[in-house]
């Protein structure tokens, strides 16, 4: 972990599925935006993969030291991303490096106990993961979709898959 005084190339690590690039897209150039001061463009420096990651043998290494020189983790959490071994390993290591003992997990409330489960499965139980689910008006077919999903993780994780 690196100290309260240390220098980070990255002001935040952006993980989200490939399949929410544009909205994480959207949350760099955002941040940029925000982080503009008097003379100096893109004051905030957010690591995507997209716009900082070259192909590479050692993918997984060049990750986790960009995550090790990021101040922030930022998490896109969308179906897709709890779903997701990339983001599930990514949120496991920034863990587990800069010893937190709990997190915010903010994302709808017919999404919150399947990503619970899925970031819970890499966290370990020693992290507390505090859930702030923000109401929606779901159709039953999503709320099905959703409940199914969770069920099939759990039943998953039951027989060793």
């Amino acid at each position: 972990m690196q100290s309260q005084g240390a220098s980070f190339t990255y002001d935040a690590f952006l993980s989200y599925s490939h399949r929410d690039g544009a909205v994480a897209s959207g949350i760099q150039k955002g941040l940029h935006r925000i982080g503009r001061r008097v003379g100096q463009l893109n004051a905030l420096r957010v690591f995507r993969d997209a716009t900082e990651l070259a192909a590479n043998p050692d993918l997984w290494g060049k990750v986790t030291d960009a995550m090790d020189r990021s101040r922030y983790l930022i998490v896109v959490l969308s179906p897709q991303a709890a779903a997701s071994e990339w983001v599930n390993k990514e949120v496991a290591h920034w863990l587990q490096r800069q010893h937190f003992r709990s997190i915010r997990l903010v994302t709808n409330d017919i999404h919150m106990r399947r990503a619970r489960f899925e970031i819970e499965n890499k966290v370990g139980a020693e992290v507390t993961i505090v859930s702030d689910a923000v109401s929606t008006d779901s159709d039953m077919r999503q709320i099905f979709i959703e409940y199914n999903k969770y069920l099939l993780g759990r039943a998953a994780e039951l027989v060793g898959i």
